[in-house]
């Protein structure tokens, strides 16, 4: 005997009288870290670094322009993240192009200087003016020939966003006694991220001006322990050697007294680097995949030191080896939070497939990565 189930009445979804059964959403699967990888070798890029040494040489330069294609293709091409290598794709002669227009820029300045220094001034000036514009388009052909998996980064700043970043906020940071510089490297640094993209999704960066006098206050207390402690040390040492020939030891002093001044300088330098480099990477963002670094103090200043040493020992024959441990530890402090590598980069394939090479023509003056 059967029972009809009135039409009005309420059916449980997911029983067996039940006509269709809802769709159970699986839960979003956790970021996965991908990390960043550097796959070359010292001994491998050397081959390519002494060939453009030695064409740069015979050339009077002119080769150069090829010599940073080749370098920058070899670094590209052995960067990985997710197992896909990025892609340099500069012509050497748009390179070339734009080193002679700073060429006869230089030697036209240098000839103002010499015998025309009221030129030389209007000339520097007009230089600083128009800095923000070669800053611009230098960062637009770098980024348009930076490929990752087929797609291009893009950089897109005006002008004016350039200006204020570059020449107001400095100068502001000069005139307020150093109280807005910590502002100025904000401006830039935003600039440099936030003017970049990747295909349609342009990077952010979320850090705060708090942040980064933190790092500035730092190196100012350090700074302020390192000149109480050199006073004190070198009032001992005087004290203790007395005043007889104090004359011919104020050279000595002098010239002493300047080793601990580079070593602060270089520590400084590299603690600087470290903490901004992590404040970055650490704190951009594409698409919502999040970036990480994890840059150490220790390890970057040991890095600087001995590759230092190298280059000075072989005479400049450890280049290559000392940019390639530099290239491998920043890869290896970089990684990526993500959820799906495949599917942002298919949707950014399809939203890019319609654009134009709008850029293309930009030319290089060594600006960029």
């Amino acid at each position: 005997m059967s029972v009809d189930i009135p039409s009005d009445q309420p059916v449980t979804p997911g029983t067996p009288e039940s006509p269709v059964n809802p769709q159970v959403e699986t839960p979003e699967s956790p970021p996965r870290r991908i990390q960043m990888e550097f796959r070359g070798s010292g001994s491998e890029f050397f081959r390519i670094w002494i060939v453009n040494v030695l064409l740069s040489i015979v050339t009077l330069g002119i080769y150069s322009a090829w010599a940073k294609v080749r370098t920058k293709r070899y670094f590209y091409g052995n960067t990985y993240l997710d197992n896909h290598n990025f892609e340099y794709t500069a012509d050497p002669i748009v390179i070339l192009k734009g080193r002679i227009i700073a060429a006869v820029l230089l030697v036209g300045y240098i000839f103002a200087q010499n015998f025309f220094p009221v030129i030389s001034g209007l000339l520097a000036l007009a230089g600083m003016i128009i800095f923000p514009w070669f800053f611009v388009r230098a960062y637009a052909f770098n980024a348009y020939h930076s490929v990752y998996r087929g797609i291009r980064f893009r950089f897109s700043r005006s002008y004016g966003e350039a200006a204020k970043a570059y020449i107001l906020w400095p100068f502001l940071g000069v005139i307020t006694f150093g109280i807005l510089y910590p502002s100025a490297i904000l401006r830039q640094e935003k600039l440099l991220v936030e003017g970049h993209s990747y295909g349609e999704s342009q990077f952010s960066l979320n850090i705060r001006v708090g942040q980064i006098w933190a790092i500035v206050g730092i190196m100012i207390a350090l700074g302020v322990l390192f000149a109480i402690g050199t006073s004190v040390l070198t009032a001992i040492i005087a004290g203790v050697s007395g005043l007889e020939g104090a004359e011919n030891r104020n050279g000595i002093f002098a010239i002493i007294s300047m080793i601990p001044l580079f070593l602060f300088y270089f520590v400084m330098m590299a603690y600087f680097t470290v903490a901004m480099m992590n404040l970055r990477y650490g704190n951009m963002l594409i698409a919502g995949n999040q970036f990480n670094a994890n840059y150490k103090f220790g390890a970057w200043l040991w890095l600087l030191v001995s590759n230092t040493f190298m280059i000075v020992l072989t005479l400049g024959l450890a280049i290559p080896w000392a940019m390639v441990r530099v290239v491998r530890y920043r890869a290896s402090c970089t990684s990526l939070n993500a959820r799906d590598m495949d599917h942002f980069v298919a949707g950014e394939s399809n939203k890019t497939s319609a654009l134009g090479d709008e850029v293309g023509e930009a030319f290089d003056l060594g600006f960029g990565i």
